[in-house]
């Protein structure tokens, strides 16, 4: 039987949870003292959500160029890569890794990020995905998502909603869909 290694990278970006949460919620701060517990590395996140009012006119996500370079490279040292997987925001960038990585997208603007010798992943495990919702994205997903993927939905989580998971499991290929 086959050997696997199961690599969990962190998103390059440190985030400041106190300017983003809501610190005097219970939750929050059991959130971060579970993080600061668990993780050696704090907070990160894969890009920062700017809504138009912060250097992005149009919104986008800042730091998802940096972040595509660092995942493309960790890929290329660790690899092969069979699989993505990922978590709320990972679980967005696992749906963009996995369209990116496709052939068809050989010519997108932000594939240059990747190395070009990476493939395609055989498969894809995301918890509470959901589509980027910046229209300059769309691109990424208008062909399609070429790679199983399953995907859980947390029935009462707050921040990602079953509609707006469903905004990425539309884009997977009906064969794919269970």
């Amino acid at each position: 039987m086959p050997e696997y290694d199961f690599l969990f990278p962190d998103g390059p970006h440190n985030a400041d949870v106190a300017s983003i949460m809501d610190m005097t919620k219970s939750e929050n701060q059991d959130w971060t003292k579970l993080v600061n517990e668990l993780s050696t590395s704090g907070h990160k996140a894969w890009w920062f959500a700017r809504d138009g009012n912060w250097q992005n006119v149009d919104g986008g996500y800042v730091g998802l160029e940096e972040s595509l370079d660092f995942v493309g490279s960790y890929m290329k040292e660790k690899g092969p890569i069979h699989a993505i997987w990922g978590f709320s925001q990972g679980a967005c960038f696992a749906g963009m890794l996995c369209a990116l990585l496709q052939g068809k997208l050989s010519n997108h603007p932000l594939r240059k990020h990747l190395p070009p010798a990476l493939p395609t992943p055989i498969a894809s495990v995301v918890f509470s995905g959901f589509r980027a919702r910046f229209p300059q994205y769309d691109s990424i997903y208008e062909p399609g998502i070429d790679v199983p993927m399953l995907h859980v939905m947390g029935q009462d989580d707050p921040l990602v909603n079953s509609e707006r998971s469903e905004t990425l499991i539309k884009i997977f290929e009906t064969r794919w869909r269970a």
